[in-house]
């Protein structure tokens, strides 16, 4: 008989602590005046915007400042944000099947403290590896053959040649960051909309996604701020080179400390919302209502899959009930097709997203934090208003699932015309042995700059390292290697801009 009483009270602790605020077995009275959607949505807002911020804005602004300061190819950087996509793929069906028959709010916050950590450890090569020497520009501009200048312009020591492994560190911190981020995608939109009335949830999961927006737009401007700063500016008192030569690295550091701390604070409140809110089970009458009112027997199918899915995740958790689950999901044709339009969409925006600031650089020479800031301008009014305009025109026109569908697929078929204007672009800059030969001339027939001498152009010139690669560009709109492949020989720097042969450069 004690045993039973002893067994009764520990089921009636469970269901307190599973519908009251607090942290395991503290559960202030004063804290239970949080226990509402308006305070739940304000929790995963932070929380949205923070990972926003972090994955898919510092990250998207460091890119090229990390292959500089570390040597990496164009390939191990991208696969950097691959490691994201990758981790997330990998832990999203454990962690969205028993996350959603578990407490939601425990899996949002282990998923904070992780993007937290994984934050926190990407800043980590900064502290850990030498200040950052950024060389010396040569005298010989022009690295003739035959001349007394050396061609190299820095050697770096020993410690330096392995500064590219870094790039281990930056994968293990996207791989916490990825794991960390699947439950924001895969749960917190279900906790909102189930502690919602149906008529309220667009609004609710408008302001959610805007401030998800908003989040990379943030990222980009704190980037900015951050790269118009010197790497070490930590460690070093005095800085010789400007933000807009070549050989500066900003900052890049400093977003993602401040980026875990604010994952660390906001998974601490989170942490205390209950598994369900009041009211929550009769919102979900009202929810499964609406959808045998409106959709049919393709919308009935989606109701019996979900009352499944909750009898498979009261009865067991293994592996033959997520593929009961998976089953159900995929056999109802309006999930399948609204996860390819998902899937589609992420496609495009992770791409883009991702290398849009190092596009802008390269497209316009940009200092990577002027870059950095154009994006973020973008951002703002282009996703956060938009997004919270589509859960406000929901709400206000009381729009019904279907009505919601065709609204969707309205905007998606004017985006789709919208984007063919991204084919327009400007031609590729004719570059001498890039994409044209040597001595060929230009529509216009001018020759290049400096005395034309066809293969005795370019044929005492050597230093082809990056390290001396100095672009110069001729009056016909051609750009050189450097001053030697465009035939100049002599510098005259006693003016400014300088003159380098036939060639003048400011």
């Amino acid at each position: 008989m004690d045993v039973s009483i002893s067994d009764k009270h520990g089921e009636d602790s469970d269901s307190l602590n599973h519908e009251t605020c607090g942290w395991g077995p503290v559960r202030p009275k004063c804290c239970q005046r949080f226990r509402s959607p308006r305070y739940l949505l304000l929790c995963l807002c932070g929380a949205s915007f923070i990972q926003g911020m972090v994955v898919n804005g510092l990250i998207s602004v460091v890119i090229s400042s990390l292959e500089k300061r570390y040597s990496l190819s164009s390939s191990e950087s991208g696969l950097i944000a691959s490691c994201y996509d990758i981790m997330s793929a990998i832990s999203l069906i454990p962690i969205s099947y028993f996350g959603g028959i578990g407490v939601k709010s425990r899996y949002l916050s282990l998923g904070l403290l992780s993007i937290a950590a994984g934050s926190f450890i990407f800043s980590l090569p900064h502290f850990t590896s030498d200040v950052y020497n950024f060389g010396r520009v040569d005298d010989n501009l022009l690295c003739l053959m035959n001349g007394s200048s050396s061609c190299s312009t820095y050697s770096p020591s020993a410690s330096n040649l392995s500064v590219s492994d870094y790039k281990f560190v930056f994968y293990l911190a996207m791989l916490l960051m990825g794991v960390g981020s699947v439950p924001l995608f895969t749960l917190a939109q279900p906790f909102l909309d189930e502690s919602v009335p149906v008529r309220s949830a667009s609004l609710y999961l408008g302001i959610y996604h805007c401030c998800n927006v908003l989040g990379p737009a943030a990222g980009y401007i704190i980037g900015a701020i951050s790269l118009s700063y010197y790497v070490d500016i930590d460690r070093i008192q005095k800085v010789t080179v400007n933000s807009e030569s070549s050989r500066f690295v900003g900052a890049w550091w400093v977003g993602f400390l401040f980026g875990a701390l604010l994952a660390a604070l906001m998974a601490i409140p989170l942490m205390g919302f209950p598994g369900i809110l009041p009211k929550t089970t009769d919102y979900k009458e009202g929810r499964e209502k609406e959808t045998y009112k409106t959709g049919g027997q393709s919308d009935r199918s989606l109701g019996d899959g979900d009352q499944m899915g909750e009898g498979v995740g009261e009865t067991t958790t293994n592996c033959f009930g997520v593929y009961k689950s998976f089953k159900v999901l995929f056999m109802n044709p309006t999930f399948v097709f609204l996860t390819l339009a998902e899937t589609t969409e992420g496609f495009v925006l992770a791409g883009s997203s991702t290398f849009l600031p190092k596009f802008a650089e390269v497209q316009f020479s940009l200092p990577a934090a002027t870059a950095a800031l154009y994006v973020g301008a973008a951002i703002i009014p282009a996703g956060g208003l938009s997004t919270f305009m589509g859960g406000f025109i929901v709400k206000r026109f009381n729009l019904s699932v279907r009505g919601i569908l065709k609204f969707c697929v309205g905007l998606m078929m004017t985006s789709t015309v919208l984007g063919l204007f991204l084919l327009i672009h400007c031609p590729s800059v004719p570059f001498a042995g890039v994409n044209i030969e040597y001595g060929q001339a230009s529509s216009s027939g001018t020759k290049f700059l400096g005395s034309f001498r066809s293969d005795s152009c370019y044929r005492n010139c050597s230093c082809t390292q990056a390290d001396n690669y100095n672009p110069v560009c001729g009056v016909d709109g051609i750009t050189f290697y450097s001053p030697c492949y465009a035939g100049c020989y002599n510098i005259d720097k006693t003016t400014s801009p300088w003159i380098i042969g036939d060639l003048i450069l400011s």
